[in-house]
């Protein structure tokens, strides 16, 4: 599986190579990248744990509390 975040078009694509040989596209979705002052970064990164449906806690630059997740409240940024 390979996950790859196009910050230009604001699209992250997971794809996934089939018994075939073939690279299928299982899912694409709108993402939000960062801002000037904190851009995302380009890089190569490694996913080490995963989550459903995940409680958002803010970062202390930002404050504010945890974020119950998005099935519970839509405005959880990592839904």
């Amino acid at each position: 599986v390979v996950v790859i975040v196009d910050k230009s078009a604001h699209q992250t694509h997971l794809l996934q190579m089939r018994e075939n040989g073939q690279i299928e596209e299982v899912l694409a979705v709108r993402n939000s990248v960062g801002k000037p002052a904190t851009p995302t970064p380009s890089r190569r990164w490694e996913v080490s744990d995963k989550r459903l449906d995940p409680i958002w806690y803010p970062p202390k630059s930002i404050g504010g509390k945890p974020v119950s997740p998005f099935k519970d409240n839509p405005r959880n940024p990592i839904g």
